[in-house]
């Protein structure tokens, strides 16, 4: 009887012994919840209006032909400015959480002062061309970076009226004195650009930004009133480019 007993309670101790061995080798594993990610603050959402500075360079491809007593002449330069201007702007915006995309209307306005024609590198007569009002849409594309910073990328078409003026040197040389013309031409360009915004909060911030216009090429007929001078055909191909820093209200 005693030897059942012994056997029983040595068997029963080597079973629970055993089990707790196996306990002890199941590791379990904590699970690690996974990140929640980080709301950005809608900054840059809604509709909002600005005014800013500028500085515009321009710089066209000139090209003038004429007919003075009988003669073809013809003449070609490079015209163009440095200006300071201002310029007023207004949009809206949309984040889609990282990206994002605006629709924005600008106003420009450059002193009409224009600039002198370049000829093998030097001032060269009183031909130049100026860009008083210019009117432009663009789209903007960027990237929110977090509720401060964002850049990005815009695409547009720019309107503005340009002026012409233009000393007849083949005139002034034969008269003595000095034949001017002046015409005025309106053109459409082309935008693209690049820039960064940013907010100091929900409503107030800057924006900087470097654009660049290509306009194609155009021809304007000009008829002079001076005796013995006609078909005076003036060529031009203007580029400006601008870059500008502004201060913007969200509304």
């Amino acid at each position: 009887m005693n030897k059942k007993l012994l056997v029983f309670a040595v068997s029963t101790l080597l079973a629970g012994t055993a089990f707790a061995a196996k306990k002890a080798a199941v590791i379990t594993t904590p699970v690690t919840p996974a990140p929640v990610p980080q709301a950005v603050a809608n900054n840059f959402t809604g509709f909002y209006a600005g005014v800013g500075v500028l500085h515009a360079n321009m710089n066209a491809e000139e090209s003038i032909a004429e007919i003075y007593a009988g003669t073809n002449y013809t003449l070609n330069n490079n015209a163009g400015f440095d200006q300071i201007g201002e310029k007023l702007f207004a949009g809206y915006g949309k984040s889609f959480d990282r990206y994002y995309l605006g629709l924005e209307a600008i106003f420009q306005y450059l002193p009409d002062n224009g600039g002198n024609a370049i000829k093998d590198g030097k001032p060269y007569g009183t031909d130049g061309f100026s860009a008083r009002n210019t009117w432009a849409l663009t789209l903007r594309g960027g990237y929110v970076c977090n509720d401060n910073w964002m850049p990005y990328l815009l695409l547009g078409t720019s309107y503005t009226d340009f002026k012409y003026t233009s000393e007849d040197l083949v005139a002034t040389s034969a008269l003595g004195s000095t034949a001017m013309h002046n015409l005025s031409k309106r053109m459409w360009g082309f935008t693209p650009g690049i820039g960064v915004q940013y907010m100091l909060n929900k409503n107030f911030g800057f924006d900087m930004r470097y654009a660049y216009t290509y306009y194609g090429s155009t021809t304007a007929n000009v008829t002079s009133t001076l005796s013995g001078v006609s078909n005076f055909t003036v060529k031009f191909k203007p580029t400006m480019s601008v870059f500008g820093l502004s201060i913007l209200y969200r509304f």
